[in-house]
């Protein structure tokens, strides 16, 4: 299938949409490697609306073959939502989606079917309950119609003294485990505690405060099975609302203490450095306006083994918006690329 017939497709849906709401967008991307010299990838796509029902067709080009259309189809009328999806790989079906909900609140139901060429018919089933004190929820999946592949359910509780309680029975066969997580204030902060089938897993500690200009965080947190004790904390200064510096540590003891992470960031509105000693790596990112609609970004990186860098300019013609960009690697020109982009 090549190119001209690509926009006869188009045009035939367009025909047929003829004297409703029809929305249409254009994305392509032009892009040179050193390997694979020129290539073109465009995605066109077509939407018709009809009073409740949406439907939407993407058809994507790559060097003037098609490698993938898709269609969607929805239906929306409170509390009910129907929904489809097909996507099609050369002339084969590669998958399709139908999902069905239920909103209404504080109930919401959803069914879900999922069919794909490498796998059996999936079903979903997921409902919740979210009242102004109890929250519930159940989950339910088959893969295929008559077995189950897992199952949940929870129950949210509150607690006095601002606690919470959430029970989770969860499993994919049989016994399930249940699990239960406890979280509230305490005087050194905030605690969460998790447990499986009445055993502790993980405990933490979660603290922020303000000290000589300082913004801190502290989590001090148990994993309990592999036992592992970490300490980490993140402390920022301000120079301005938008910027400012800082530095985050992390130490952690399975046999023996030990520092795992040590970083120190500088930031301000439009751009943002960090360097991560122990890995010995810099990361930059930047942004800086050009002309009324322009950006210039940059997002670079400098580790052991080289630095790579990725440059592009995007900005806006009209309706049309469009980006100009490159990836370098090492010195390098790694790729070239052009993207567009506009909705009619």
């Amino acid at each position: 299938m090549r190119f001209p017939l690509v926009l006869a497709l188009l045009g035939g849906l367009v025909v047929v949409g003829g004297g409703q709401e029809l929305a249409g967008s254009l994305a392509a991307t032009l892009s040179w490697t050193p390997a694979s010299s020129t290539s073109l990838a465009a995605i066109y796509g077509l939407g018709l609306y009809w009073g409740d029902v949406r439907t939407y067709a993407r058809l994507k080009v790559e060097d003037s073959a098609v490698s993938e259309l898709q269609f969607s189809l929805r239906w929306y009328r409170r509390p009910y939502r129907l929904s489809g999806k097909a996507t099609f790989t050369g002339a084969a079906l590669d998958k399709a989606e139908l999902e069905a909900r239920y909103w209404e609140p504080p109930w919401t139901f959803r069914l879900r079917g999922v069919f794909s060429a490498d796998e059996p018919l999936s079903l979903e089933l997921r409902g919740s309950y979210e009242g102004e004190e109890i929250e519930a929820s159940c989950y339910l999946a088959f893969r295929d119609p008559s077995s189950f592949a897992a199952y949940e359910g929870a129950l949210g509780l509150p607690l006095p003294a601002d606690w919470e309680l959430t029970l989770r029975l969860k499993g994919e066969g049989v016994p399930p485990s249940l699990y239960a997580e406890l979280k509230g204030p305490t005087p050194w902060g905030r605690a969460d505690l998790r447990f499986r089938d009445l055993s502790p897993v993980y405990l933490e500690l979660y603290r922020e405060w303000t000290w000589g200009g300082w913004d801190n965080e502290l989590t001090l947190s148990l994993d309990v099975a592999p036992w592992k004790l970490t300490l980490e904390e993140r402390s920022t200064r301000r120079w301005s609302e938008d910027g400012g510096w800082g530095a985050r540590w992390r130490i952690g003891q399975a046999a023996e203490f030990g520092l795992e992470r040590l970083d120190v960031f500088l930031f301000d509105r439009d751009w943002k450095l960090v360097i991560r000693a122990l890995s010995r790596e810099v990361r930059f990112k930047a942004r800086h306006v050009v002309g009324e609609d322009g950006y210039l970004n940059v997002d670079a990186g400098l580790y052991p083994e080289g630095w790579e860098a990725e440059v592009w300019l995007e900005g806006a013609l009209g309706e049309v918006e469009w980006t100009l960009g490159c990836y370098l690697y090492d010195g390098r020109v790694d790729e070239l690329y052009a993207e567009i982009y506009l909705e009619f």
